[in-house]
């Protein structure tokens, strides 16, 4: 029972992370990056994306912006997701409730997301559907209503929103504290939910100024991906989209990283909510485009996914100093993250942890990595790549990402790296890769001591 009740909270710290980690991990796997795919530009600059599955007649429509929190004024921040919020207030044609009415209908389902450097709204639909799917994310696009209302309903639901994911829940701030400590003096230093104290005062003319400025189709990405004819697909989308005017040039953000010798890297984090003491290792790592962000997903499992990695075996079975162990590797348009997760026993001491943590890590630097290993951590890599991305969702999400990435890292061209294959690495490139970004004095460490009054940040 205690065990269980470890994990439990452990998984509540994580979930936030999991999610991010799935949307920055859409990358398009080969088998369907070419297939059946029609790719096509529209006059007013939207790019569109057809992958036709005719199998099952279903279809998912994916409209892809390219903003995110990064791309939010610093003393402004949160107006990314607040639109994820706001895009279902209803347009000039559509009331707030018949958006989701028209589409449950139907027999579909709707929904959205955001994170630093996208915010996505997708409907998923029978086949027969396509009309509805397009005209609500033209309507979406073009007849959005911001008015005080709409304004006044949506920071309601965030607010509540930020109580329950963050401020109410176990370890609810580690994401928040985490890359605030990482990212810190870049724009992926706060996380997409934002600041409420801000949202609370912004003006709708405010909102307005934003999605004028990135909701534009030339700053989007449409997919369809599922069962419909090409033809009658394309001219339905320019039929919808083709007369919404063009915006202007968007001006994004360059992101620059301190140093980790130039940063804070130990921080404790006193809540009382927090019942266990955790532990969190991070570094810096690489953007989605870097040809050294597959063989960081490798190490990842190696040290810290699945019971039989390296760090779950040291530290729940052979140690028994804590109940779950798990890691994550998620990269972003300009940076990455790798962070590991200790959850402690009550007794965990926090030297003791960070000991074994990196007796560990350099094991890695030192080179000890075995074929078996290896092997072990790819068919995990390829097993998930042949459940994730057999739904439509996952295949338009993934063209969709990769379309925006691939525009975005040749505006950038010291990011555009070449991918690196699975089945190219090697344990020596293993090796090199954990000396380039595992060493003690790069990482970051966020402390969970369990809630005491007598303990103070440092």
């Amino acid at each position: 029972m205690k065990r269980l009740l470890q994990k439990t909270l452990f998984s509540l710290m994580l979930c936030g992370l999991s999610l991010l980690q799935i949307q920055c991990s859409s990358v398009m796997p080969r088998s369907f990056s070419e297939e059946n795919r029609t790719e096509f530009d529209l006059e007013n600059g939207l790019h569109v994306i057809l992958h036709r599955e005719n199998s099952v007649p279903i279809l998912s429509a994916y409209m892809l912006y390219h903003v995110g929190s990064k791309d939010e004024d610093p003393q402004k921040t949160g107006f990314a997701h607040f639109f994820e919020h706001l895009m279902f207030s209803g347009t000039k044609h559509i009331l707030r409730d018949e958006l989701s009415e028209f589409v449950t209908g139907a027999g579909g389902t709707m929904n959205a997301v955001t994170d630093y450097d996208y915010t996505s709204y997708y409907i998923n639909i029978p086949a027969n559907e396509l009309r509805l799917a397009l005209w609500i994310l033209s309507e979406q696009m073009f007849n959005l209503e911001i008015d005080s209302f709409s304004v006044e309903t949506e920071r309601r639901a965030i607010r509540e929103e930020r109580r329950m994911r963050y401020d109410n829940q176990p370890y609810g701030s580690v994401y928040e504290e985490l890359v605030s400590l990482v990212f810190a003096g870049s724009p992926y230093s706060w996380v997409p939910i934002g600041s409420v104290q801000y949202i609370d005062e912004a003006a709708p003319s405010e909102f307005q100024a934003f999605y004028k400025t990135y909701y534009a189709p030339n700053n989007a990405t449409l997919v369809l991906a599922g069962d419909f004819d090409t033809e009658e697909a394309r001219a339905l989308v320019s039929a919808y989209f083709g007369d919404i005017p063009k915006g202007e040039k968007i001006q994004r953000p360059r992101v620059r990283l301190s140093p980790p010798d130039s940063l804070q890297k130990i921080k404790i984090v006193e809540k009382p909510t927090t019942p266990l003491p955790a532990a969190i290792y991070a570094w810096q790592s690489v953007p989605q485009t870097h040809s050294d962000r597959l063989p960081l997903t490798l190490l990842r499992d190696i040290l810290a996914n699945g019971e039989s990695s390296r760090l779950y075996r040291k530290f729940v079975y052979e140690t028994e100093l804590a109940a779950e162990v798990s890691a994550i590797s998620f990269s972003l348009e300009q940076t990455g993250l790798f962070a590991i997760f200790i959850a402690g026993n009550a007794q965990s001491e926090f030297s003791t942890l960070d000991s074994l943590l990196f007796a560990e890590t350099e094991k890695l630097l030192g080179g000890d990595i075995s074929e078996t290993e290896l092997q072990k951590a790819i068919n995990r890599k390829k097993t998930h790549e042949a459940s994730a991305y057999g739904t439509m969702f996952n295949r338009a999400a993934a063209l969709a990402k990769n379309h925006a990435l691939q525009t975005a890292a040749s505006e950038n061209a010291a990011q555009n790296d070449d991918a690196t294959e699975l089945e190219d690495i090697t344990p020596e490139m293993l090796k090199a890769i954990a000396r380039k970004y595992f060493s003690r004095d790069r990482c970051f460490r966020l402390y969970y001591p369990r809630f005491s009054p007598e303990i103070k940040n440092q």
